[in-house]
């Protein structure tokens, strides 16, 4: 890929971040040498303090409010409350895909509702 700019990290060698265009793309690279693993990370600042909003992993795991997404994509209520629904697939069991609520703090289940008309408890009961 064509990097248009190039950002050094500290050590000026094993860490990157690159922007550049290729086939019409837009493209951001957080990048490491050698057996360096970086991710993108993006920020907001409210009154001048920066605050982690998004994070992809150096293995592609998306995090909102999330510094260590466990799944392929969770969505945290904030980065100080580990309530979250994550999203992906599980290549053990034969392969299984899943949205589910967890509170990563207490490594439970959580009720997740999907629209206000279903609900699924931590022990798998459905209310309707």
């Amino acid at each position: 890929h064509q990097n248009i700019v190039v950002v050094r990290g500290a050590d000026d060698i094993s860490e990157y971040a690159g922007v550049g265009v290729q086939g019409g793309n837009a493209i951001f690279t957080g990048g490491g040498v050698n057996s360096t693993s970086t991710g993108i990370v993006f920020r907001t600042a409210a009154s001048g303090v920066e605050t982690e909003r998004i994070r992809i992993t150096s293995t592609g795991n998306i995090g909102i409010n999330s510094t260590s997404p466990n799944a392929q994509f969770v969505i945290n209520r904030s980065l100080t409350v580990n309530n979250g629904i994550e999203m992906g697939y599980s290549s053990s069991s034969g392969g299984l895909h899943f949205i589910q609520a967890y509170n990563r703090a207490t490594s439970a289940f959580t009720l997740l509702k999907l629209n206000n008309a279903v609900s699924i408890d931590s022990g798998g009961r459905v209310g309707i």
